[in-house]
């Protein structure tokens, strides 16, 4: 009867931990086989250092000189010499370095055969290892700006970039000219009825004037291109500081003041009439009637007006034609009162 195979389930961290285990191994013999690579190339470095070293003596043996006595002698004469010629003060560089390389070794007591034949040159040793790179040196000083190149072709256009942030608010700008006048609108509802306000001051001023005629018949006679001042006036009203004085008015406290006047005349031979009213010397008032009817000569006319008055001035009724006007005291008049100050 065959028997039957048995499985064992492994719980899965032993599986980590080998796993674990055989990840360091190969690990280690890795980084073993790095080193002992290293190892073995530094050896062979030193070992061609040493190469090199030895072809270098060799060469140096070879070349040595080997002098007599008075080879020797004669040697150390010409050095003195050397020495006195290149002694002075003004010695550059350059000759002291031909100096020395004109120097001939001195001999030791191991130059003591003749020199020899010169040998063959002997073979080019390995070149040597890069030395480690030198401390930078001291930083020069900067050079002169050169000449402005020309300027180069435009590039193409690049991409355009992504949308930035907003950026700050700026400056208000100047203000714009007035637009044109927009359409009137709809009236708004009525608002609710206010309160009542407080009575005003009622102010009463005192100043007026009505001056009347006498109830003659007078002719106005002016003289030639100067003006008649009728004087034929009576007080029948007179309130304030006003004061009437021979055909003037006059006003004594500065104020607005309506001034009226009205003329009663009879002509039957002219074309026209009229009178004016005067404040000092300058006319503010003018009346003009053409005459159309032969058989009506009679007529009146009113004027009137609102002047700014000052204390002092003089108000009048004057003419420049020379006419017969009835002075009623219904029908010819003049005066003032004043409205505010």
């Amino acid at each position: 009867m065959a028997s039957k195979a048995r499985y064992v389930e492994l719980p899965i961290y032993v599986v980590h931990i080998g796993l674990l285990y055989a990840l360091l191994l190969t690990s280690g013999l890795v980084l073993a086989w790095v080193t002992i690579y290293r190892h073995e190339q530094n050896i062979a470095e030193l070992r061609q250092m040493l190469n090199t070293r030895e072809d270098k003596h060799q060469s140096q043996a070879v070349d040595t000189a080997v002098y007599t006595n008075a080879e020797r002698n004669m040697l150390v004469q010409k050095d003195k010499e050397m020495d006195d010629m290149y002694s002075g003060p003004r010695v550059r560089r350059g000759q002291e370095k031909k100096r020395d390389n004109k120097k001939v070794a001195r001999c030791t007591k191991k130059c003591v055969g003749e020199k020899g034949e010169k040998g063959t040159k002997g073979r080019r040793g390995k070149r040597g290892h890069t030395g480690e790179q030198g401390k930078p040196g001291l930083q020069g000083s900067r050079g002169e700006r050169g000449d402005r190149g020309d300027r180069g072709s435009r590039g193409p256009k690049g991409d355009i970039g992504e949308k930035g942030e907003r950026g700050n608010d700026g400056n208000m700008g100047r203000t714009g000219g007035k637009g044109n006048k927009g359409e009137t609108g709809n009236p708004g509802m009525n608002g609710p009825k206010g309160n009542r306000g407080q009575a005003g001051q009622t102010l009463m001023y005192n100043e007026s004037a009505h001056i009347v005629g006498t109830g003659n018949v007078v002719q106005s006679a002016p003289p030639p291109g100067d003006v008649y001042r009728v004087t034929s006036w009576k007080k029948q009203h007179l309130s304030g500081k006003m004061k009437y004085d021979d055909g003037r008015l006059r006003i004594n406290v500065d104020g607005v003041y309506f001034v009226y006047s009205q003329m009663y005349y009879f002509d039957r031979n002219n074309t026209y009439t009229g009178f004016n009213v005067y404040i000092d010397n300058k006319r503010i008032l003018k009346a003009i009637y053409s005459i159309v009817d032969f058989h009506k000569p009679y007529h009146t006319q009113f004027i009137s007006g609102i002047f700014k008055i000052y204390k002092g001035q003089t108000i009048w009724v004057g003419t420049k034609i020379r006419r017969e006007y009835f002075f009623n005291e219904s029908s010819a008049f003049f005066g003032a009162f004043m409205l505010h100050a």
